[in-house]
């Protein structure tokens, strides 16, 4: 079935879902463009003019993760740091079904990638130890992810933000809210 009079994003969003659909079915390096395009309803040039690979594929759907984190459940003048993750890992738990898949696959470590194109953005500072203190912060909140999917993210959300929150030093402000 090939999809008519349909935006450009929601072309994407087709190509993401029946993705992440055939890697629930199968294991990553079986999947093929041809097999993601038949279950989207699209054509393999629509595919092609939004990705250009299936770890593409799996970056966008993290970028729209954080976006969903980012749209509905931020609050920039946060003053519990339980609060400012908790949120992120409710959106993440949401998603377990489908991070658990991308996790056994081997390409959960994208998810590096994406905080840190999207932490890196946030800095208006141009100066090297500010850029640095970014790709901390992504790392830090990348591996806490890491360890909770190693898990099988059988850690309750709330319960995960405490445990997180027990790793950062008492006085601890994240950095994106000291910008």
């Amino acid at each position: 079935m090939r999809r008519k009079n349909t935006t450009s994003q929601m072309m994407k969003e087709y190509i993401i879902e029946s993705f992440l659909l055939l890697l629930q079915e199968n294991k990553y390096e079986q999947i093929t463009i041809g097999e993601i395009t038949v279950k989207a309803g699209v054509n393999r040039s629509t595919y092609y003019r939004h990705f250009n690979s299936k770890d593409d594929i799996i970056c966008a759907y993290f970028e729209n993760l954080l976006v969903d984190y980012m749209d509905n459940a931020f609050v920039p003048d946060l003053s519990a740091l339980e609060d400012y993750l908790l949120p992120l890992f409710t959106i993440m738990y949401k998603n377990k079904k489908e991070l658990m898949c991308i996790h056994k696959s081997g390409h959960s470590h994208l998810l590096l990638h994406v905080f840190n194109k999207y932490f890196i953005t946030r800095n208006n500072n141009s100066s090297n130890l500010t850029t640095l203190q970014f790709y901390y912060h992504a790392g830090g909140i990348f591996n806490i992810n890491q360890f909770w999917f190693d898990q099988d993210m059988n850690i309750p959300p709330k319960e995960m933000a405490k445990l997180a929150v027990n790793t950062f030093p008492k006085e601890y402000l994240p950095l994106v809210q000291r910008t």
